[in-house]
């Protein structure tokens, strides 16, 4: 006989699932109609979670594709938004590690490395930038010149 390794997770998906099938044919053994969930109403979070997502899928096109409820992502999101944070401070984190050269560098832009850890949300919040200033290019424009290029003359480049 085979040797079959079944998670604790799996076999308590199966326990409820068989829990679930003999309430359903106890009831239709009594001659009950089977009970039917009723239901779920949409969590409180729910649209403000839906928007951070579209914001970052803006930010990141080609990540968190698949993230619904009860998924890692979405409930990392949903600790901050119930810790009291509001959907523009999770929308400035996005941004935050957006701009922040080392995560750029390291590609760390999910939503667990974002959401997660609360000293690097705090972080990106108050980095972030939502129109950055140019460095102004010191090689374009006017500047005073050397004095060959003056010709003597004093007031040139005041």
């Amino acid at each position: 006989m085979a040797n079959v390794e079944i998670n604790l997770h799996t076999l308590r998906r199966v326990i409820r699932m068989i829990d679930e099938l003999s309430a359903e044919l106890k009831a239709i053994d009594t001659g009950q109609k089977p009970k039917k969930e009723k239901p779920v109403e949409p969590a409180k979070h729910t649209p403000d979670i839906e928007d951070i997502l579209r914001y970052y899928r803006k930010i990141h096109p080609t990540k968190a594709k698949n993230v619904k409820p009860g998924h890692k992502s979405w409930e990392v999101i949903k600790k901050r938004l119930v810790d009291g944070h509001s959907a523009r401070d999770c929308k400035l984190a996005i941004l935050g590690n957006a701009q922040e050269p080392w995560w750029c560098e390291k590609g760390l832009h999910g939503l667990t490395h974002i959401f997660e850890k609360d000293d690097n949300f705090d972080r990106f919040i108050s980095v972030a930038q939502i129109k950055p200033k140019k460095q102004e290019d010191k090689t374009k424009g006017y500047t005073g010149g050397s004095s060959e290029f003056s010709g003597g003359h004093t007031d040139f480049g005041d």
